[in-house]
């Protein structure tokens, strides 16, 4: 089975420029909204694949450096470019914000994974928690949430109304609209 599998990844490859070798894990990328940098998870120097934190890299300067470490799940940059929202499991756990002039974390939230920061106003955060996974919302202040639905995987459509997700009953993606008191999810 998995000579099968090699043979089918041989036959099928994808050339490009490999921006970021060292370490066995360096994933999560993703562009800042002005496309001048990107940051992604690495990890970097570790020999576990636990064991990563997060990267900015600058592509005009063409520098990478490391920014937080501990970071584990994915990250979103807010719609500005002046802060990332990210799950930490360190330190208690929850969603942080990190300041990217100033360095700075802050506690957000408790609890969460997987956040997701609304496109157009920046008004929302979603987020993943509990067990079965629901998708929250909250405000970037923390003090505004509320349950959206059962799923994960939440992801902002541009009009930053709309979250596409992955139901876990359904085995489907999913839409919501997010903006709509008692909105009902649509098969995508």
């Amino acid at each position: 089975m998995y000579a099968f599998r090699t043979d089918v990844i041989a036959q099928n490859l994808v050339t490009g420029e490999l921006l970021h070798g060292d370490g066995g894990a360096s994933i999560y990328p993703r562009w800042s909204p002005d496309g001048k940098k990107y940051a992604f998870i690495s990890n970097k120097g570790e020999r576990s694949i636990y064991k990563t934190s997060l990267y900015f890299h600058d592509v005009d300067a063409n520098k990478t450096r490391m920014i937080k470490p501990g970071v584990q799940k994915a990250f979103a940059w807010s719609p500005d470019g002046n802060q990332l929202v990210f799950s930490e499991r360190r330190n208690g756990g929850g969603l942080r914000l990190l300041d990217i002039k100033t360095g700075r974390v802050a506690s957000l939230l408790p609890e969460g994974k997987d956040p997701a920061w609304s496109p157009k106003d920046a008004s929302l955060i979603a987020y993943v928690d509990g067990n079965p996974e629901e998708i929250w919302l909250t405000d970037p202040t923390g003090r505004n949430k509320r349950k959206l639905v059962e799923g994960g995987y939440p992801g902002w459509a541009a009009d930053g109304r709309t979250l596409f997700f992955h139901s876990r009953t359904q085995r489907k993606v999913m839409a919501i609209r997010a903006d709509v008191a008692g909105a009902q999810p649509t098969e995508v």
